[in-house]
């Protein structure tokens, strides 16, 4: 994220907060998705899916809340 745009003077509404269609993780490690919320107080979906090295197909979804 630039830094430019988390210091803008307005709210930004974003729906999608964070995409990266190929994004490849550790095998044996710690693996962290930092990104900017939205300025939008709510509920949002993380889904997470993709293939693992063996080919198998994987998902997650986990629910965040912005509050602030």
């Amino acid at each position: 994220m630039d830094t430019t745009l988390l210091k803008q003077e307005f709210p930004e509404y974003l729906s999608t907060l964070w995409w990266q269609p190929f994004k490849k993780l550790a095998k044996d490690g710690d693996n962290q998705l930092v990104f900017h919320t939205s300025d939008q107080k709510g509920v949002y979906l993380i889904t997470v899916q993709g293939f693992a090295e063996n080919g198998q197909p994987f998902y997650g979804e986990k629910t965040i809340r912005v509050e602030e």
